[in-house]
């Protein structure tokens, strides 16, 4: 048990929350609804042909599980493939 349950439970409680609970499960559960499971594909951006980035922006938010992908994406523009980015900010 975690130092963080232990002092919640001196309040009298078993409710603690952290990143799982607010970051790693939602996404864990989002991808397993849209994908199936596992719940992190394996992808291949270093092949891709076309590569669409929508919401986000790897280098700035560091994706889970996969941090090598600004350099795999910067590997698959060097062998010709084209890159969409869509932000939702921008009108």
């Amino acid at each position: 048990r975690s130092i963080i349950s232990a002092f919640a439970r001196l309040f009298g409680t078993p409710n603690v929350t952290g990143v799982w609970t607010l970051c790693v499960r939602p996404k864990v559960l989002g991808y397993q609804a849209t994908f199936g499971t596992p719940p992190f594909p394996r992808n291949d951006f270093k092949n891709a042909r076309l590569i669409v980035l929508w919401g986000t922006n790897p280098p700035v938010t560091k994706i889970h599980r996969y941090f090598r992908l600004p350099q795999d994406i910067r590997s698959a523009l060097n062998q010709g493939a084209e890159l969409v980015v869509i932000d939702p900010r921008r009108q």
